[in-house]
């Protein structure tokens, strides 16, 4: 309840209980009080709930610097963690993980290049390397399970997906694709059985005109996939997993300007399906499940703000435009921080300031 009550103070939501019970859930959920939670920067966001269902959020300041903050008493206060990052790549090169009271965050090293987390000490951040290559980590995704940490990474300079898995200090790094120009856009969910699920971009054909482009996804133990081909798709993909582990995906088709929303059925077959297209719509997309219900959350042309996706019951996705900010949402990133509420934050880059607001959980 003392998180809620910090909540409400920075989201303006309420929360309670009637006769010791949670409220029923409210899909229809929206509020988007108090922005901009930070001003100065915001790109490549990554949002995590901590152990009290605060929402954590890491991001890039306007010259770099990473910056990593949890909401106290209706504020965010950023607190430098020490690394630089590329603020004008299109990509995420920062992933935050909350375990207890410690907080994790990954990033590609703009400085001395190579993949590195900084993990928090009673002295600040101490930052090691995972990968040393120069360009590894460029685009990266994370999840945790267990005692284990799992990243999903582009080495931009062999242009390959790879994977590491381990503890501070003691990862295991693996290529998991090679084939063409691969690794962009990762996005990662491990299944209780502690394997991981990854969905990118990959670029399979080259032509005179250019890439084909196409959305590929992998399970570890597994060969790549390629889900959808052609016309650039592939793009800022984000992928969730079903209380079976069947992979859901939302992504870019940039080519045709869409956003579209693929899944797998128990009989292993993918489903693709056209979510919203003109104008261009889908970049910087971000999807959560609740059973099989996804919610989606993306940036499209024209919308000052972010606009959300929700599967209905009669098997179609009705559009929810929320108007915050001066320019699209960029680096969309959602933590759920209660059984009905979820906080989606993104950067509003005419702005230079980051955006929040508290959505019903699907």
């Amino acid at each position: 309840m003392k998180a809620c009550l910090a909540l409400s103070v920075l989201l303006g939501f309420a929360c309670g209980s009637d006769g010791g019970h949670e409220l029923s859930c409210d899909p229809d959920f929206v509020n988007p009080n108090n922005n901009p939670i930070y001003q100065g920067g915001g790109a490549h966001l990554s949002a995590y709930a901590g152990s009290d269902g605060a929402p954590c959020i890491a991001f890039a300041k306007q010259n770099g610097d990473i910056v990593v903050s949890c909401e106290h008493n209706g504020r965010f206060d950023g607190v430098d963690v020490g690394g630089k990052v590329e603020p004008d790549w299109f990509g995420r090169s920062i992933g935050l993980i909350v375990k207890g009271l410690e907080r994790y965050v990954f990033f590609w090293d703009a400085v001395g290049g190579g993949l590195k987390v900084a993990d928090e000490t009673e002295k600040g951040f101490s930052i090691d390397t995972i990968d040393p290559d120069e360009k590894a980590g460029v685009d990266l995704s994370v999840a945790v399970h267990g005692d284990d940490f799992y990243v999903a990474y582009l080495d931009m300079g062999e242009h390959d997906l790879r994977f590491a898995k381990g503890r501070v200090g003691a990862f295991n790094i693996t290529t998991l694709d090679a084939e063409g120009a691969v690794g962009n856009d990762p996005s990662i969910a491990v299944d209780d059985n502690g394997v991981a699920h990854i969905c990118y971009y990959g670029c399979g054909e080259f032509s005179l005109s250019g890439c084909e482009g196409e959305l590929r996804y992998i399970a570890l133990g597994t060969v790549p996939q390629v889900i959808d081909h052609g016309d650039d798709a592939g793009w800022y993909c984000s992928i969730a997993l079903d209380a079976t582990s069947l992979p859901h995906i939302a992504y870019h088709v940039h080519k045709k300007g869409e956003l579209r929303y693929a899944f797998q059925d128990k009989d292993k077959q993918w489903h693709v399906n056209i979510v919203d297209s003109v104008p261009s719509a889908g970049a910087f997309a971000v999807l959560v499940l609740d059973g099989q219900s996804p919610l989606i959350a993306y940036s499209k042309e024209g919308i000052n703000g972010v606009v959300l996706a929700r599967h209905d019951a009669l098997d179609t996705f009705t559009q929810k435009v929320v108007n915050i900010g001066k320019s699209p949402a960029k680096h969309c990133a959602f933590a759920r921080v209660s059984r009905c509420k979820l906080f989606l934050g993104w950067f509003d880059e005419r702005s230079s300031a980051l955006d929040a607001i508290l959505v019903g959980a699907p």
